[in-house]
């Protein structure tokens, strides 16, 4: 089902992604028990919903949904995801006009991903930092 959303995903079928992740969340949460695997299958639809979510300029329930799982302790994401994550908050307060709070999570993605240089947030402070 996971394929089938991410398909939608690339096809612009919103709405049939955010239903198709939303089915996969479902299900993993139906089924109770908290393996490695099944935490980060989940954490990873929960980051591909706030993308939905971008896509179709819901900006304060993307940034409400990424927020959760920044602040999940229990269950922390993995550096690589976390990154992303940061990113799509940045894109979501950016586009509420939250300059500061945007420029924070691109900083913080930044931050996450050295060594390597995360070209996409680097070039949100650029525009950013123009705008302040």
């Amino acid at each position: 089902m996971k394929e089938k959303a991410n398909v939608a995903f690339q096809e612009n079928r919103f709405d049939a992604a955010l239903e198709g992740y939303q089915y996969c969340a479902d299900l993993i949460q139906a089924m109770g028990s908290c393996t490695p695997e099944l935490v980060t299958a989940l954490q990873v639809i929960r980051a591909n919903v706030v993308m939905v979510l971008l896509k179709q300029s819901q900006y304060e329930t993307a940034a409400l949904a990424a927020t959760m799982l920044l602040d999940d302790e229990e269950y922390p994401l993995p550096e690589d995801l976390l990154v992303k994550v940061l990113y799509r908050r940045g894109l979501a307060s950016k586009n509420m006009g939250n300059i500061d709070a945007a420029l924070a999570d691109f900083k913080a993605a930044v931050q996450f991903s050295l060594p390597t240089h995360n070209v996409a947030a680097e070039r949100e402070i650029a525009l950013l930092s123009k705008r302040v």
